[in-house]
């Protein structure tokens, strides 16, 4: 996933080796112990479960020629950091399982499908019956990240379908003016910072 993403790549960027173990989304509670989240990061023997810790961690102790989270700007990286991750989450949400045609039916939708093979017809109906709950709780994920005047609540929705209308397009407008500002705000926190040789 993203947050994955960005602990490997950060793990990239310091030459550090390490091993990618995947995990069925559909089977966390089983595969991963409490909080059933990921990233996560055996690190000399400890477990540290989310990518912004795994990024101080490696800055503390793994000896880079650089630091993610440099004293001088620590405060504003980590508040770009937490401001990218709860935008980034809403767009997750939404694009990854709530906007159906593209999101949720090529992601959450295509995985069931695979394990519900039996008579299409029924399994397409037993869908969005049985993801409805979880589907609620990325609609909450997005109005949280991306804000209620853009993502209608959940109770307003109908077959726990999104309301048909500009509010794809709307979020999609918003996606792009929101990454030109937080490349903008990461370019400034990172003028005249040095990655190292």
């Amino acid at each position: 996933g993203t947050w994955a993403a960005k602990a490997m790549v950060a793990l990239d960027a310091i030459r550090e080796p390490y091993r990618v173990v995947t995990v069925n989304y559909l089977k966390t509670q089983q595969q991963l112990a409490a909080p059933h989240t990921a990233p996560r990061l055996l690190w000399r023997g400890e477990l540290i479960k989310d990518s912004s810790d795994i990024l101080k961690r490696l800055d503390t102790e793994a000896g880079a020629p650089f630091k993610f989270f440099p004293a001088d700007k620590c405060a504003e990286i980590e508040a770009l950091d937490k401001h990218i991750s709860n935008v980034l989450n809403g767009y997750v949400s939404y694009f990854g399982t709530v906007v159906e045609y593209y999101g949720f039916d090529v992601g959450m939708g295509a995985c069931i499908k695979k394990k519900l093979w039996f008579m299409p017809g029924v399994r397409n109906l037993l869908i969005p019956l049985m993801v409805a709950k979880g589907r609620a709780q990325y609609v909450d994920k997005a109005r949280s990240g991306l804000g209620e005047e853009l993502i209608l609540p959940r109770a307003l929705w109908e077959n726990f379908m999104p309301p048909e209308g500009g509010g794809e397009a709307a979020v999609r407008a918003r996606l792009i003016e929101d990454w030109r500002k937080i490349g903008d705000a990461a370019m400034g926190l990172w003028q005249g910072v040095s990655l190292g040789g």
